[in-house]
C-alpha cells in the first residue's frame, strides 16, 4: 500500500510518557511512516494538530512543552528536522463541557486544510502558518516582537505573553515560574509589531519570554486567542518559547 500523505491529530498521552523525547520520537514516527507506508518518499507531506487543550486554569507546563516538542523545537514547521510538513493550531478551541475533546474540530480542520494545499499541493496562495513571533529584539526597557504577516492583538481576556525569571525557565514544571505579563504592558507599535515593557515582564536579566505557555491559556470557547492574522484566513499565532535558561 502506498499513500500520498498522512494526518495526524496529536493527543493528551504523549505529554505524560516520554515527553522531553518527544522532539526526537516525533520526527522518527513522521520518518517511519513515510518509510512503511509512502514507498520511501522522504518528502510525502505530514501534517499534524498542535495539541489542543482540556480544562481551564491547570497547572503544569506539560503541554506547551509538548506543543514545541511537536516542532523539533523550532516553533514552527515545515523547518530543517521535519522538511515538508504542516500544522494547525489548536489552542483556541477551549470546550469546557467537552474537555479533553473539545468540539471544533471543523476550524482545527480548515486550518490544516489551508497549510495542507500549500504544502501537499503547492497552492501558494494558501498560508502554512498563523503569524510568527519569532523576531525578537531587546531594548534596555523593552521586547520588541516583529511577525512575519499582519496581525490582529485583541487582550480583552489576555496578553497572551508570560514571562520568567527562575533560573530555569524552559524545563520548569511550574506555571508560578511563568506568570502573565499583565495587558497593560503591550502595545501594538504597528501591523507587525508588538511591544511588551520589561517592567511588566519581571524586569529581570535574562529573561525569558513565552506566548500562550499554559496548558488551557484561554478561556473563551473558540477564537479567543490575543493574535491571528490579519487576513480573510485569520490563523491564529502559534505558542513559542524564547529561553534563556
Amino acid at each position: 500500500m502506498t499513500v500520498k500523505g498522512f494526518l495526524w491529530y496529536q493527543g493528551e498521552a504523549n505529554a505524560n510518557w516520554n515527553m522531553d523525547k518527544y522532539s526526537c520520537t516525533f520526527p522518527a514516527l513522521i520518518s517511519s511512516w513515510r518509510e512503511e507506508f509512502a514507498n520511501s518518499s522522504p518528502d510525502a507531506p505530514f501534517g499534524f494538530v498542535m495539541l489542543s487543550t482540556i480544562k481551564y486554569g491547570t497547572g503544569g507546563t506539560t503541554y506547551p512543552r509538548l506543543r514545541l516538542h511537536q516542532t523539533a523545537d523550532y516553533g514552527l514547521v515545515p523547518n530543517e528536522a521535519m522538511p515538508n510538513t504542516f500544522m494547525a493550531t489548536a489552542v483556541d478551541t477551549y470546550d469546557e463541557e467537552n474537555g479533553i475533546h473539545p468540539r471544533f474540530k471543523q476550524i482545527v480542520g480548515e486550518r490544516l486544510a489551508y497549510a495542507g494545499l500549500n504544502i501537499a499541493y503547492g497552492l501558494d496562495g494558501f498560508p502554512v502558518n498563523g503569524p510568527s513571533g519569532h523576531d525578537i529584539t531587546e531594548t534596555d526597557t523593552t521586547y520588541v516582537l516583529g511577525y512575519d504577516k499582519d496581525i490582529t492583538y485583541d487582550s480583552s481576556e489576555l496578553s497572551g505573553f508570560f514571562y520568567c525569571c527562575a533560573s530555569v525557565c524552559a524545563d520548569s514544571h511550574d506555571t508560578n515560574d511563568w506568570p502573565p505579563v499583565d495587558p497593560s504592558y503591550v502595545q501594538m507599535r504597528d501591523s507587525r509589531h508588538l511591544v511588551i515593557e520589561k517592567a511588566g515582564a519581571g524586569n529581570c536579566p535574562n529573561g525569558s519570554l513565552a506566548y500562550l505557555w499554559r496548558q488551557t491559556p484561554i478561556q473563551a470557547p473558540v477564537w479567543g486567542a490575543p493574535i491571528y492574522s490579519d487576513d480573510s484566513f485569520r490563523l491564529p499565532s502559534p505558542p513559542w518559547l524564547y529561553a534563556r535558561t
